[in-house]
């Protein structure tokens, strides 16, 4: 079984279309959508804005739904200078941005209790995921990096350049490494591949207005193509 998140309904759309069998059942606040793509079982889930949102969703795909793998599908703001909007960017590892206990002697992003920052993608997934990727819409779109986390929307030009410097991050969003760290503790394999529909600068909102869906579409076309060549299937007797 795949658990498949996404945080907002335009990211998940594509994905709920081509679902058949469908049987939606409420926990809490949020809906999963049990069913079939291309005859693969897939658990979908809206899991809502945010890093706390994200990590519910997660858990409970693994606990009650019993997903084997995670995959988490959307929009970022681009950090690097050479993205361009409708990028793919497919998540090497995560952390959280916002996670500060400097203070307590630790570095920034790292947690104290579990003395790691970083949360790692399933590397053998994940270059598979980026030859799809590179197949669906042209190796200069598609980029593999860091993602990086919290509970902001970014538009702020020197925030992104501390970005780069401080975590040489790709990309920047609101879930990724909330979902990362639940898959990391569960010992889930887990990929993330985000749509850049803006560059998370003065002019985030005004762009990612104009772009948001389009680039949600990409991202979520990718995952159906992962679905579609059964390579989850495969992988999962590999690991």
């Amino acid at each position: 079984m795949i658990g498949v998140i996404g945080a907002m309904p335009e990211e998940i759309e594509l994905i709920k279309k081509n679902m058949s069998e469908i049987n939606t059942q409420t926990i809490g606040s949020m809906q999963y959508h049990i069913g079939k793509i291309y005859d693969e079982p897939v658990v979908l889930c809206l899991s809502g804005i945010g890093k706390a949102n994200a990590a519910a969703a997660a858990t409970i795909l693994i606990h009650v739904f019993k997903a084997q793998a995670l995959i988490f599908t959307g929009v970022a703001g681009g950090v690097q200078p050479h993205l361009n909007i409708g990028d793919i960017v497919i998540g090497t590892d995560f952390l959280y941005h916002d996670f500060d206990a400097q203070a307590l002697g630790y570095t920034i992003s790292e947690i104290p209790d579990e003395k790691i920052s970083l949360f790692p993608a399933n590397t053998f997934i994940s270059e598979i995921v980026l030859e799809i990727a590179r197949k669906a819409f042209g190796s200069h779109c598609i980029h593999y990096g860091r993602i990086i986390s919290g509970d902001q929307f970014v538009a702020d030009n020197e925030k992104i350049i501390f970005f780069r410097e401080q975590f040489n991050a790709f990309a920047v969003d609101m879930e990724s490494a909330a979902v990362a760290h639940i898959a990391y503790k569960n010992n889930i394999p887990c990929c993330i591949i985000r749509s850049v529909s803006d560059k998370a600068d003065s002019n985030a909102s005004t762009t990612y207005d104009n772009f948001f869906v389009g680039a949600a579409q990409k991202s979520s076309y990718i995952v159906m193509q992962i679905i579609k060549q059964g390579d989850f299937r495969v992988l999962f007797n590999e690991l």
